[in-house]
């Protein structure tokens, strides 16, 4: 959610549909996937805060961080499994092809949406036309 505290929704609202329109098209299956797998985590290893809650976290942000977001995406209920059995118990992250990933290619494409440049451009374009109309609405009121 893109939120200005009420100040400007509808360029919220046009930031918000841009960014979802440059992410990835795997995104919400790794969202589901990754929300799967910290279920079967916390079965696994219940409890909340304390050691094993910064464990069960560290180790959350170690695969998260060390997978690429299509391969998060093409997890399945054995490579859930196997990630537990060979990386929580052994304290490790294997890697998607330890874990017999195909790869991914075949599922997905990866092509970026956007450039930094564009990014830089497009924000730079919005800044300077919400100043001109907050300056013009201003001169306005007088």
């Amino acid at each position: 959610m893109i939120s200005t505290n009420g100040n400007s929704p509808k360029p919220a609202n046009l930031i918000q549909k841009k960014v979802e329109q440059n992410l990835p098209e795997h995104v919400r299956d790794a969202i589901t996937r990754v929300g799967e797998l910290r279920t079967k985590l916390k079965e696994r290893a219940p409890g909340v805060g304390g050691a094993i809650g910064k464990r069960r976290m560290r180790w959350m942000i170690d695969v998260c961080t060390s997978w690429e977001m299509e391969e998060l995406a093409l997890l399945d209920d054995q490579m859930i499994r196997r990630l537990l059995d060979d990386g929580w118990e052994k304290n490790a992250v294997p890697s998607p092809g330890e874990l017999g990933a195909r790869p991914s290619r075949q599922v997905y494409k990866t092509t970026p949406n956007v450039t930094v440049s564009g990014v830089f451009a497009s924000t730079l374009t919005f800044i300077a036309g919400t100043a001109c109309a907050g300056l013009f609405l201003l001169s306005r009121r007088r």
